[in-house]
């Protein structure tokens, strides 16, 4: 079906943002701010017109924060909040539900199932996508002339997280094309794509819009081939449309503004200029002239009865049968069966990959039993944001889907769910009773799938960061109402109706029935037994003698190979030079960077020298200054923020507060970040945190700037304007080097040196101006007027034929006689890196000359100077970051108002004295995991951005971690103040300013015992697998707390566990705090057994150890973590440097 699309008076607006401006001053060692707030609304597009004509390619193009990205997902109807206007298709107005089948979107962000190869991923689109009728010859003949059209086919036996990235976004491309919507929305198809590839992809979506699709596509910088590619074009910026129609028409509408393009000049590069105001003018005037000629085109177009072959039925809610056919010629649709088949061929083998999900998974429950390991992991966000991607893409059902995704966790679930069940039930001596053994393996089996789909629908709803912080903080307190802390009948008549709603309090039940219910009596070989009878233990707990069907509720190969990925490079970069790298996806541009910046070592053989000396890793470490392609921001701190802190950081402590502020500026102007200096760096567009990114690390001017893919996301006049900025670097005493995929001619006027890599192997390092000479001398010849990158990609990607072991041997020979040349010219070099295939001698050793050249460079500061500013800039993210604090605070005052509701008065009553012991041992469980779960998932992000800063000379580990450990304690003891005493309070304990202060300070050293271990398990291991270790390794330390089982009972073998576990001094501590030498409780029966609270003591053999004796041993243990947090950090840096 064709589509015309037309949008009108369109305006859409962000929402509200809160834009502070901290004034930060250090004067005579004292720390001022002052916090300027204002709320502003973000107008992102105002009064857009346009349209999209069926069977042509339209490109969208403005600079970075324009509104090319929100006006895509307006057309695709992904974002509806706070628009006005019209969106008509074919002259009827949009029908979202109708429109959307027809449309396929590919965002900038893709992702893509990381366990799956190349082949495999575009084998089950295309069985997914196409007729069932295909046959799998047919099939996989499509899946290879795709890779082979987007350059694929030598990584279709690579996993997706194995793909460069300039390979996976071709695959994100790749999987949608195997069968042509009507409408095609790509938003930066081409960022990371070199030239040659970026040209194929913008060639095959051409040929898709000849055969009736309406291509709309958002490019920072098209090439000058690109843009021959293109049909209409449409220029935004500041939410303006500054021209929409046909392209061959731009340069006249913008000449009738009195803005000429000069020959031979890009035409998008052109319009970007006058759009950013490069080129003077009036901005206005040219609004106006776009919109009459606008107005003109639409008119016109609206009388070619030719190109208006559409249909109206568009318009009605539910399609007519013509419509309807149109849209099934197009999707080819499938039976919910047909889709389940192909989707559990894929979960299969996406289990059978991840290790984490199958094989330690399975292992952690045989070894320790851990059936709750599976609560907090096991569906993530990129699987539910894959679905999203394939589905609103018309790839399956939300039926198909979901019934695969039960049936294939079942198999892992029933598993997990046997070994641990089979393995404990057998060696904790339960009754070996085939209906007892099978009635427990369906409790723990239904509380597995209950779990696991929780997790599930938390991670899906929330999100990581969000849903692993409210799994514990919702679910822990739902353990209250399971009858095990405290006995159903003993709570409030208020509450006991969350007793029927909890399914912890009906798995408890049913294991318990499972076990004791019409059982013989225990065995007893005292002289007396008090529960020696299974019904009275069953009373004791509450449980009352019903069947126990009543509590079963229904709940809803590779072979991998070695690459080698640079293979006898040799090259050099010179001083007060701006080198770049170039070549196509896979070449080995970033590996190269790594080597150079001394953050991969590994595998690697030959020599890097510098100034004719072998490198000194620690020594040149100091030197190197290296942006990665990967972004690291702290997200809760402004532009201006980020700039000041890093000037603080980097510069000269004497330097005053204007001349900082004036270099933030001055930065922020060169990088076109003056508009949104005060925006926090999570709400930045992708190329303004590009441009943040790198802003940050130019403030200092490091002797080697290492760049990867600079320009990505950027438009050509941001481009442009920052190569010319690292230009400028480079003549006051910088190496520049750079990796960019597709340079456009006038950024390549900037380059002095260019290095060429093709398959590992270096085709070119020298002067830009002798390259088309030495090719030419190989007898590859550049056309006059052509991109130099652009020409030298053909060459390598064998498109221009000839023989490139030739240029090869070429290249090699001219690269030794520049290196000869270069050593001879001595005004010129002064920092000279090579790197050679061939191992040398090795001079640990270095010139007096380069200690010089570093002590000069390298503003050091004391550890107090950088103290004072990571402290301040923890303060600002601490009150900016809602999880952290807000939500965090408030949900330990929740919790505490829950167990004073639930344990109401119980502290000095004595016939509940085992539900107020249960309540403490709460107390420590709460704390404990609440905030180890939660700083596992935050504290990776943060320590992704220490180490870039560290690596890149900011300040010191000792600095950082000793700021990390006063901030954190502020919320520690805030959390921990606000729980206690409420909780305290209310639950009745003896208020008593000791014993008060004793419960505080345990419940302080076990909450930051549980931070230290969550912020080790989050650096070490990272979220996913952090947070199912986090709770395979910790619960069962629990078991030897001494609250489950007495010490005393258990084996001697297990016994010295409990000396280590810190849970059983956490434990014992809060015990001797409430119950140590204190008057009798009331007992208002006849008889109370535990009315003494010596003997409340003795029946769980304490005490063992004196009461200061616990904090001691608490505080050690907090020492000893730090002290393997600080390691691992130590070593996280050496890896990095190694």
């Amino acid at each position: 079906m064709r589509f015309k699309v037309w949008l009108d008076s369109l305006d859409a607006n962000g929402s509200y943002t809160q834009n502070v401006e901290t004034l930060t001053a250090w004067q005579n060692d004292a720390v001022t701010n002052e916090h300027i707030r204002s709320w502003t609304k973000k107008i992102i597009l105002h009064n857009v017109t346009g349209h999209f004509e069926s069977g042509k390619v339209t490109v969208i193009v403005g600079p970075s924060g324009s509104g090319k990205t929100t006006l895509l997902k307006i057309i695709l109807s992904k974002q509806q909040v706070n628009i006005k206007g019209t969106i008509t298709v074919n002259g009827a107005k949009q029908n979202r539900k109708m429109f959307r089948k027809q449309v396929c979107y590919i965002p900038q962000q893709f992702d893509l199932l990381p366990y799956l190869t190349t082949r495999e991923t575009l084998y089950t689109a295309a069985r997914l996508k196409l007729d069932v009728k295909q046959s799998k010859q047919a099939i996989c003949s499509m899946v290879n002339d795709i890779a082979k059209r987007l350059n694929l086919s030598k990584c279709l036996d690579t996993l997706a997280n194995k793909l460069s990235g300039g390979e996976r976004k071709r695959l994100s491309i790749g999987v949608e094309m195997f069968v042509q919507p009507s409408v095609f929305l790509l938003d930066e198809p081409t960022s990371g794509l070199d030239s040659t590839d970026s040209n194929q992809l913008i060639n095959i979506l051409h040929d898709m819009a000849r055969a009736n699709c309406t291509v709309i596509c958002a490019i920072h910088q098209p090439n000058s081939q690109m843009i021959s590619l293109f049909d209409n074009i449409i220029v935004l910026n500041q939410g303006r449309c500054m021209y929409c129609g046909p392209m061959n028409e731009i340069l006249n509408t913008y000449s009738i503004a009195g803005f000429t393009c000069p020959n031979f000049y890009n035409i998008i590069e052109f319009v970007l200029e006058v759009v950013t105001e490069q080129k003077g003018g009036d901005m206005e005037n040219l609004y106006k002239i776009c919109c009459d000629e606008y107005v003109k085109f639409r008119l016109r177009n609206k009388h070619n009865k030719k190109e208006l072959d559409l249909s109206i039925n568009f318009k009605q809610k539910c399609g007519t049968k013509d419509t309807d056919a149109s849209i099934n010629s197009i999707i080819q649709k499938k039976s919910t069966w047909q889709q389940q088949k192909i989707l559990f061929l894929r979960s299969l083998i996406y289990i059978k990959r991840d290790r984490i999900l199958t094989k330690l998974r399975i292992v952690t429950h045989i070894i320790i039993a851990l059936l709750l390991g599976t609560v907090f992991y096991n569906f993530v966000p990129i699987e539910a944001t894959v679905f999203l991607r394939e589905h609103l893409n018309n790839w399956y059902s939300l039926r198909s889907y979901y019934s695969v995704k039960i049936i294939s966790d079942l198999l892992i679930q029933i598993l997990c769910a046997s070994s641990f069940t089979l393995i404990s039930y057998y060696i904790t001596g339960q009754p070996m009773e085939y209906d007892r053994i099978l009635r427990v393996w369906g409790i723990s089996l239904l509380i597995t799938i209950i779990g696991q789909t929780i997790g599930i629908l938390s991670g899906t709803i929330f999100g990581t960061e969000l849903g692993m912080f409210f799994i514990p903080a919702i679910g822990i307190p739902l353990l209250l109402f399971a009858g095990f802390f405290s006995k159903l009948g003993e709570m409030s008549i208020y509450l006991q109706p969350l007793t029927y709603v909890n399914f912890f309090r009906y798995a408890f039940e049913g294991v318990m029935q499972a076990i004791y219910l019409d059982r013989p009596n225990l065995t007893c070989l005292e002289i007396y037994c008090y529960l020696r009878s299974p019904n009275k233990i069953l009373m004791m707990m509450g449980i009352p003698t019903v069947p126990y069907y009543v509590t079963l509720i229904r709940t809803s190969i590779i072979l991998e190979t070695e690459k080698a990925i640079l293979h006898n490079v040799t090259g050099y970069f010179e001083w007060r030079k701006v080198t770049v790298i170039i070549g196509p996806s896979g070449a080995g541009k970033t590996t190269l960077l790594k080597i150079i910046s001394g953050k991969r070592l590994t595998d690697i053989k030959g020599s890097i020298t510098i100034n004719g000396v072998e490198r000194n890793k620690g020594t040149f470490r100091k030197q190197v200054c290296y942006v990665p392609q990967q972004l690291a921001l702290l997200p809760f701190l402004t532009t201006r923020e980020t700039l000041y802190i890093a000037a603080r950081l980097k510069l000269d402590i004497n330097q005053n507060k204007e001349a900082i502020c004036s270099i933030v500026n001055d930065i922020a102007e060169t990088l076109s970040l003056s508009n949104c200096l005060d925006t926090l760096a999570n709400k930045l567009s992708g190329g303004e945190q590009k441009r943040l990114s790198i802003g940050v690390e130019i403030i200092a001017k490091p002797s080697i700037l290492l760049l990867d893919e600079p320009t990505s996301g950027l438009d050509s006049v941001a481009s442009y304007q920052l190569v010319n900025t690292l230009h400028n670097m480079s003549r006051a005493n910088c190496t520049v080097i750079c990796a960019i995929h597709q340079p456009s001619s006038q950024i390549i006027s900037l380059f002095d040196d260019i290095m060429v890599l093709s398959q590992g192997r270096s085709m070119y390092c020298g002067p830009k101006s002798e390259i088309l000479k030495t090719y030419n001398v190989a007898g590859f010849t550049c056309p006059n007027f052509y991109n130099i990158a652009e020409f030298v990609l053909e060459v390598i990607t064998e498109q221009r034929g000839g023989d490139l072991e030739n240029l090869y041997k070429i290249c090699r020979d001219e690269c030794e006689k520049f290196k000869l040349h270069s050593r001879h010219n001595k005004n010129i070099i002064d920092i000279f890196i090579e790197l050679n295939s061939s191992i040398d001698s090795k001079q640990k050793c270095e010139t007096n000359d380069t200690n010089t050249l570093i002590n000069n460079i390298i503003q050091e500061k004391s550890t107090w100077q950088q103290q004072k500013i990571l402290f301040l800039r923890a303060l600002i993210y601490i009150k900016r970051d809602t999880v952290l604090t807000k939500i965090r605070f408030m949900t330990h005052i929740g919790v505490a108002l829950i167990l004073g509701i639930v344990f109401y008065n119980f502290g000095d009553n004595a016939e509940k004295v085992n539900s107020n012991i249960a309540c403490l041992f709460f107390f420590l469980l709460f704390l404990f995991f609440v905030n180890a779960e939660r700083t596992v998932q935050t504290f990776p992000i943060e320590a992704a951005v220490f180490l870039k800063e560290h690596l890149n000379n900011w300040y010191s580990l000792r600095s950082y971690y000793s700021v990390k450990i006063i901030t954190d304690l502020v919320m520690q003891i805030l959390c921990t103040s606000a729980f206690v005493f409420i909780s305290y309070y209310m639950t009745g304990q003896p208020m008593e300013y000791d014993r008060i202060l004793k419960t505080w300070s345990i419940c302080l050293l076990i909450m930051m015992l549980g931070q230290t271990i969550g912020i080790i398990a989050g650096t070490t291991f990272g979220t996913e697998l952090g947070m199912f270790l986090i709770s395979a390794t910790h619960i069962p330390l629990l078991l030897f707390a001494g609250f489950f089982t007495k010490i005393e009972e258990m084996s001697p073998y297990l016994q010295p566990l409990c000396v280590i576990s810190y849970f059983r001094y956490a434990f014992e501590g809060i015990m001797q705090a409430i119950y140590l030498d204190r008057p009798k409780l009331k007992c208002l029966e006849i008889y109370c057994h535990l009315r003494s609270p010596s003997k409340i003591l003795s029946m769980t053999d304490m005490p063992t150890v004196p009461f200061y004796v616990i904090p001691i041993i608490l505080s050690s243990w907090i020492l000893c973590l730090h002290a393997v947090h600080y390691i691992v950090l130590h070593w996280k840096i050496y890896y990095a440097k190694k």
